[in-house]
């Protein structure tokens, strides 16, 4: 796989976030967003890297919504 780069993976981030509201499901909050699967799942999306994580979160945006880290945390 080819490695892609920084700005290209902050990009596709902010796209994704943009789709999904741009604000925490839970309180609205529109900074410190982090993506969260809607269905808990074991997976804590670390170790795969940022391109593996946005890549996923691409081809299965139904399947997740944006928390910021409390609510991701409370939700977990």
């Amino acid at each position: 796989m080819a490695a892609r780069s920084a700005a290209y993976c902050w990009r596709m981030r902010d796209q994704l976030t943009e789709i999904l509201g741009g604000a925490c499901r839970d309180c609205g909050q529109t900074w410190g967003l982090e993506f969260a699967h809607k269905e808990p799942t074991e997976c804590n999306g670390r170790g795969r890297g940022m391109w593996q994580r946005l890549k996923d979160v691409r081809d299965n945006i139904s399947k997740y919504t944006l928390l910021c880290q409390p609510c991701h945390e409370a939700f977990d």
